[in-house]
């Protein structure tokens, strides 16, 4: 039987229009589109949870 687990995107969001990130001390970042946008954030590379799947 085929492993069910593979990696997929996870937490799209879309029709985003701004995006403000920002650290544990206040440096920010934020992204502003001329037309709303889709975007994805996370914490880990696709790689990281490749190799935590095995």
């Amino acid at each position: 039987m085929p492993s069910l687990l593979a990696l997929q995107e996870n937490g799209n969001r879309l029709d985003t229009r701004w995006l403000r990130l920002a650290d544990s001390s206040g440096r920010a970042l934020r992204i502003t589109g001329d037309r709303p946008f889709h975007l994805s954030t996370r914490r880990w590379a696709d790689q990281e949870l490749a190799a935590g799947r095995s």
